[in-house]
């Protein structure tokens, strides 16, 4: 599969109405062929943001059958601005809670384990918005050309990585009924899920620059996109904790 062919599916994948194409069995391409071509994604007109991490659980990996995760970028025009989210514009949408951090300097080599914390500047409550609306069930291979299924992202308030050892966390939609969600993730499991991201991408030769948000993995079940507003939080005491609030329209 050449890479005009493969940006032509991409493209209409992501078109309303059209469905994600699974080429893999019909191609015969391989998981490096793959990454190969997601690293073709970035253009002179549209720059890479950041990278987003999939498959980041073991029950995820069995699901595609390998035992390790797979890396999507984030594209300049991806993160939503605000609070607004349009539901038209997916046609099988669904929200992913993340947790995310932002580089403090660009990384030319792979870091050590003692060295990744001081990469980090910061790191945010986040939202993944995907589009999961694929024309059969998807292989890793497929998996990987569609980028991992992103559409969109919202990059919320700033949080303390040691809440990230007791805290609890929510999301909550308001206009229909709530979900609570309290699985933990902690924070040594969130720097190997980077680890392998920061590898992958200086393997595939993409950038890694100073000011890109890394998005290490869900954190929780997916979730249907439903119209209504969403809070998602953050914290030992949720009634207390900071919260990242948008709208489903």
């Amino acid at each position: 599969m050449d890479r005009i062919a493969w940006r032509a599916e991409y493209a209409e994948g992501l078109k309303i109405g059209r469905q994600r194409a699974c080429p893999a069995q019909r191609t015969g391409l391989d998981l490096a062929g793959a990454y190969a071509l997601l690293a073709e994604l970035p253009s002179s007109t549209e720059v890479i943001k950041g990278y987003k991490g999939a498959l980041t659980t073991k029950e995820s990996q069995a699901a595609f059958k390998t035992r390790e995760p797979a890396l999507g970028v984030l594209m300049e025009g991806m993160e939503v601005k605000g609070d607004k989210v349009k539901l038209t514009d997916f046609n099988r949408g669904a929200v992913e809670t993340e947790i995310g951090v932002v580089l403090a300097r660009d990384v030319m080599e792979v870091p050590s384990a003692g060295e990744l914390p001081a990469l980090i500047r910061s790191c945010h409550l986040m939202i993944e918005l995907v589009d999961l609306n694929f024309q059969s069930p998807p292989s890793l291979v497929d998996l990987v050309l569609n980028n991992a299924a992103a559409k969109q992202y919202l990059c919320g308030p700033e949080i303390d990585m040691a809440e990230l050892e007791q805290a609890a966390l929510e999301l909550r939609s308001m206009m229909k009924c709530a979900t609570l969600n309290r699985r933990m993730r902690r924070t040594e499991t969130l720097l190997d899920s980077l680890m392998w991201m920061l590898r992958q991408s200086l393997a595939l030769g993409l950038p890694v620059r100073e000011g890109q948000v890394w998005m290490a993995g869900a954190i929780g079940p997916v979730h249907a996109m439903r119209s209504g507003t969403y809070e998602f939080k953050l914290g030992a005491d949720l009634d207390r904790a900071i919260g990242l609030t948008f709208v489903v329209a």
